[in-house]
């Protein structure tokens, strides 16, 4: 990849950005695993098992 296309994609993501309504893949990431987390700490609260639950997400 040259520098120009490098410079030429930097310039490209100024101008246009990210969409609005557009869900960042990394938020959707976060939830979902702050939804298992919620879910697995009322599941149990033993050591072994939040190692287990930790191993799973």
């Amino acid at each position: 990849m040259s520098s120009l296309t490098i410079v030429f994609a930097y310039a490209l993501d100024l101008i246009l950005g990210d969409p609005q309504g557009f869900p960042h893949p990394v938020r959707l990431m976060g939830k979902l695993i702050s939804a298992l987390e919620r879910l697995f700490r009322k599941v149990g609260s033993s050591p072994i098992w939040l190692r287990c639950a930790g191993v799973l997400l």
